[in-house]
């Protein structure tokens, strides 16, 4: 038990595992999980890109209408472009067009700070697997060497 809590510690000094760690801690604090954005990004990502939340109805935290949601993306999609393609111009990034914007649902933490949902269990899935193949690895070492 020692062994995995302590490679769980490790792993999870990494930024994103501790993400999740604090959504966890949100969940045992608050008794629910942090609010639920619908935001649009760039579907190829930069360091530093904006996100911006789209106001889509949810119900049960999931989205009511892909009708609505497409209204939003198409009403707020020329402001996007406008922002994020200004700040990756003076970042000499390449420019984004509307064939290349995507919709994705966030969490946002009590710091405020943004987290998509696909990209944090992206990451974190293979984090777990690590954690529990090295687990099985050890739990057959130490039944081999007690036989």
């Amino acid at each position: 038990m020692k062994f995995f809590q302590s490679k769980f510690e490790i792993e999870h000094k990494n930024p994103y595992p501790n993400l999740m760690n604090k959504i966890l801690q949100y969940k045992k604090t608050n008794e629910k999980l942090p609010e639920i954005k619908i935001m649009i990004r760039a579907i190829e990502r930069y360091k530093d890109d904006i996100y911006q939340e789209i106001n889509v109805d949810l119900k049960n935290k999931k989205i009511i209408s892909k009708e609505q949601l497409e209204i939003e993306i198409r009403r707020q999609l020329p402001v996007f472009l406008e922002i994020i393609n200004k700040k990756r111009n003076t970042k000499d990034e390449p420019k984004v067009s509307k064939k290349k914007i995507t919709s994705s649902a966030f969490l946002t933490l009590e710091d405020g700070q943004n987290i998509e949902i696909m990209y944090l269990c992206q990451i974190y899935t293979p984090v777990i697997r690590r954690l529990i193949d090295e687990a099985r690895e050890m739990i057959k070492e130490i039944k081999n060497s007690k036989i």
